[in-house]
């Protein structure tokens, strides 16, 4: 039987812990007036961004991320066209 380490919840960081965090992270930033970050991401096509999914689910799930799962499957994933 093969076992796999569960990750744990992290910290959420708030204010200016993450205002550094989001700093060291390209791309990423936070959403005005929501409790929330962003990053953008573009695809060339259909198939890539489905791919790039795909692939984020995948490793949601190996890392026990079920609210990331959760939201995927019930559709609150976001994505629009560019």
């Amino acid at each position: 039987m093969e076992t796999r380490e569960v990750a744990t919840m992290a910290e959420k960081l708030t204010g200016n812990a993450r205002k550094s965090a989001l700093a060291k992270l390209p791309g990423w930033g936070e959403v005005k007036d929501r409790n929330a970050i962003t990053r953008k991401f573009t695809f060339s096509d259909f198939n890539e961004a489905f791919g790039f999914m795909a692939r984020a689910a995948l490793i949601a799930e190996a890392r026990s991320s079920s609210g990331v799962v959760q939201r995927l499957q019930q559709g609150r994933g976001y994505a629009r066209d560019a």
